[in-house]
């Protein structure tokens, strides 16, 4: 965008042509204006250019349009009227080529007035001594910029933002060092900075020493619901304040009278009350309780002294009486409302990441539905590039939203990203709806292509029930619209068909909002907000928006044709690099799908048959373990499974296993096991829980069941098929236990019929091996297969055989002194 400078003079002298041809009056005034305009250059051209029509006097009369006084040298003639509009249509044509040719530093306000030029600088709290000097660095970077010849405007002061922000670890950016504050407030007020205006922004509420680097800007602005004050709250548990405190204080309210001096201290010292006081001479004082009595003495007071700070409280002060104390300039919204209120361009409010060195940009793609699976991607995505470094993430956007928790889950992730560390940008290039609507709106910034769209119906309508849960996830104290900073009410109308939202406007401050009923009621401040128009939304239609119309309720920050100008907006130096899914998301998107989890279950089951046939373990149990890791892993990526999942299906697993080798028979621990296993395999295959609440989790729960049944189908093919060719089968026959020949179990038949044991019955022997139940004891020197008829017993303990039937031996556990010697 170009933007031409403008004064006062250009509309004067374009009021008096148009009257001389509309008004029918004498215009003799020309010969007395001098009309001089100035197009300064922001990019390269700084020199001042002038189109000066020297004194005359030109007698133009309606009835005559082709006289003029040739007896006037320096005169404007002009032989006809058209001719003058030619000329300014020249003129104001130079204007814009010369504009178009140096760049964007061209600007005119819509009142006529030049826009000023400025730069954003976020300084995170609390702040530390290490962080005091790399933010010392980066504002003297931004003001080296601001004072550079080659792009300052001659006769302006640029202006230098300070946005105050509390980290998440600090609610309000308390634990803030003394001396890293006092530090930055003495290089804010030093000479180095004279050429700069500096203001402080203070989107939110600013307590501890932070209070002392918004001292030292020459001006304040705060969000309405922000405060300011209780400076003094990191230096609790001391018995008095400190007097290197104090006299920081002092210094820095002396220099810039921002805050009273008096404030100030109230702020900072518990001990100290303060009063505000009118004298009779109509002048204002801010007095501590001692020296308002020297005032008494010295002045009448129209009315009574107000006290602002009690004695023994640290003083803090809402927005609104900030302002009305006058150290507060005004109250802002957003950044956008600030660039308005300082008659700033909206790119002055964009922090330029490249004073933070590299910023390593990418762009990651969302197109299509939002999935888990794609929630997962973006979460790794955004982690691992995080961990290299990177401070700035776009998102291009063409998308129709999809299951409401997933495109929750997937704006949450952008929302609770610190704008501290990274910067996340919605560039939406052909839609934005249903659900992707609130992925675009939890970005830092939302930039729109001019054809594109957001909000609208994204396919499936919500139901009742998901639009309560949406309403509380968007609403809540640590809801979407919190984590975002966005009024709720905007990215609930573009999902909510029967959300009525308005344009309010605050009949003090002037500030306009987007807002429901609902929301302008919860406001502390809510009757002082007027309703301007009807409805913005349509009752049963999602609240849509294109490009223009969001830019123009300051819901899109800019419009942008591609991907190259959207970095020119935040000075990024190199094309942001398109970041996509690794081999091993899309390996866990292909092992997701119902297909392929299907075939990892038969195959899990099949090496499980194979393993219980087979001697020892083998192959059976190898591939049964990395099927199902496979099976876990994948959708433990993929977002549906997680450890309960896991715990339900091992601690299956073991109790069929306890069953089947320790507990004789097949009870509850086999059934009990079986069920947890298979309540396991459906929880991991779906995004709700067991029981369905709607048709998409009754699908999802058909879904489930149908692989899971398509798998026992295959597992009972497959088994019926290993046991009839694979013991014929060469170099496999040997998997699997194969009972032996019919004449081969004659004989054993035999043997054991023939074998009389009855002479071990009352026998003390000793268990060769672990009993559990069955094993091997140890007789006279003769080993024989017996079986524990009570608790396990260990290797090397006393046994008794207490039963005989057959080859059928049960023994119990013996006392030890009953060993012959």
């Amino acid at each position: 965008m170009v933007f031409i400078p403008w004064s006062a003079s250009k509309t004067r002298l374009f009021r008096r042509q148009a009257s001389i041809y509309n008004s029918g009056k004498k215009q003799e005034d020309l010969s007395q204006d001098r009309l001089t305009r100035t197009c300064t250059l922001q990019m390269g051209f700084h020199s001042m250019v002038q189109f000066v029509c020297e004194r005359g006097v030109a007698k133009m009369h309606v009835g005559s349009r082709n006289r003029y006084d040739p007896s006037q040298p320096n005169c404007m003639r002009r032989k006809s009227y058209p001719k003058i509009s030619i000329l300014l249509a020249m003129r104001f044509a130079a204007l814009c080529i010369l504009g178009a040719v140096f760049g964007p530093g061209f600007a005119i306000a819509a009142d006529g007035t030049s826009i000023h030029r400025g730069a954003l600088v976020q300084i995170a709290l609390p702040l530390t001594g290490t962080s005091a000097q790399a933010t010392i660095d980066r504002i003297q970077r931004t003001v080296d910029g601001l004072l550079d010849p080659a792009t300052r405007i001659d006769g302006t002061r640029p202006i230098l933002l300070l946005e105050l922000v509390p980290m998440e670890s600090s609610k309000y950016g308390e634990s803030c060092s003394f001396h890293a504050a006092h530090e930055l407030a003495e290089y804010l007020t030093s000479p180095e900075l004279a050429g700069t205006k500096c203001v402080a922004y203070l989107p939110q509420t600013i307590k501890g020493h932070g209070v002392l680097i918004a001292m030292a800007c020459a001006e304040i602005y705060m969000a309405p619901d922000a405060e300011i004050g209780e400076a003094g709250i990191d230096e609790e548990g001391r018995a008095t304040l400190r007097p290197i405190v104090r006299t920081g204080y002092e210094q820095i309210a002396r220099a810039m009278r921002t805050i009273e001096e008096p404030i100030a201290l109230g702020m900072v010292d518990p001990a100290i009350e303060v009063w505000k006081v009118q004298t009779e001479d109509g002048q204002t004082h801010f007095a501590s309780k001692e020296k308002l009595e020297t005032l008494r003495e010295n002045h009448s007071f129209l009315g009574d002294p107000e006290r602002l700070i009690a004695g023994g409280s640290l003083g803090i002060f809402e927005a609104n009486k900030a302002r009305s104390l006058g150290f507060v300039k005004a109250l802002v919204s957003d950044r956008e409302s600030l660039a308005a209120a300082l008659n700033l361009p909206p790119t002055a409010v964009v922090e330029n990441q490249a004073l933070f060195g590299e910023v390593r940009p990418i762009l990651m793609v969302l197109d299509g539905p939002i999935t888990p699976r794609t929630v997962s991607q973006f979460s790794t995505m955004i982690g691992e590039q995080k961990a290299r470094g990177t401070r700035w993430i776009c998102v291009r956007i063409n998308s129709q939203g999809g299951e409401i928790k997933d495109c929750l889950a997937l704006a949450d992730l952008f929302a609770k990203q610190d704008p501290a560390e990274v910067q996340t940008v919605a560039f939406v290039t052909v839609e934005a709806a249903g659900g992707a609507a609130l992925v675009a709106l939890a970005c830092d910034q939302l930039v729109m292509r001019p054809e594109s769209r957001i909000g609208g119906d994204g396919g499936a309508p919500l139901e009742p029930g998901q639009l309560a849960a949406l309403r509380e996830s968007i609403r809540s104290a640590n809801g979407l619209a919190q984590g975002a900073k966005r009024d709720w009410s905007i990215p609930l109308a573009m999902l909510d068909p029967h959300l009525e939202i308005f344009r309010y406007k605050h009949k003090e401050t002037g500030r306009e909002r987007i807002l429901s009923e609902a929301e302008k009621d919860e406001l502390p401040d809510a009757a002082a907000w007027m309703k301007q128009d009807a409805a913005l939304t349509v009752d049963g239609k999602p609240w849509e928006l294109t490009a223009e119309s969001a830019k123009k309720l300051g819901i899109a920050w800019q419009i942008a044709d591609n991907v190259e100008i959207l970095a020119n907006f935040y000075h990024l130096e190199e094309t942001p690099r398109v970041v996509k899914p690794n081999w091993a998301l899309d390996l866990v998107q292909a092992l997701a799908s119902p297909g392929f989890a299907m075939m990892l279950l038969a195959i899990g089951f099949i090496g499980l048959y194979v393993e219980l046939h087979a001697p020892g373990i083998g192959i059976g149990g190898f591939i049964a373990s990395v099927a199902f890791l496979l099976f876990f892993w994948s959708n433990f990526l993929q977002g549906t499974a997680d450890w309960l999942e896991v715990l339900l299906f091992v601690g299956g697993a073991c109790f069929i296993l306890l069953e089947i080798f320790v507990i004789p028979g097949f009870g509850i621990f086999g059934l009990g096991g079986g069920l947890m296993v298979i309540i396991s395999l459906i929880l991991a295959s779906q995004t709700a829980g067991f029981l369905p609440h709607n048709t998409k989790d009754l699908i999802e729960l058909r879904q489930s069941l149908t692989n899971l049944t398509v798998a026992g189908v295959l597992v009972i093919v497959a088994a019926m098929l290993l046991r009839h060719f694979l013991p014929q089968a060469p170099m496999f026959n040997r998997l699997l236990l194969n009972p032996p020949p019919p004449g081969e179990q004659e004989d054993i038949g035999c043997r054991e019929t023939l074998a009389d044991l009855s002479h071990l019955l009352g026998q003390i022997g000793t268990a060769s091996t672990n009993l559990r139940p069955s094993g091997k004891g140890e007789f006279a020197g003769e080993l024989i297969d017996v079986i524990a008829d009570s608790d396990p017993i260990d290797r090397g303990h006393p046994i008794k055989v207490i039963h005989v039937q057959g080859t059928r031996i049960l023994v119990r556990p013996a006392d030890k002194a009953s060993i012959p010697q």
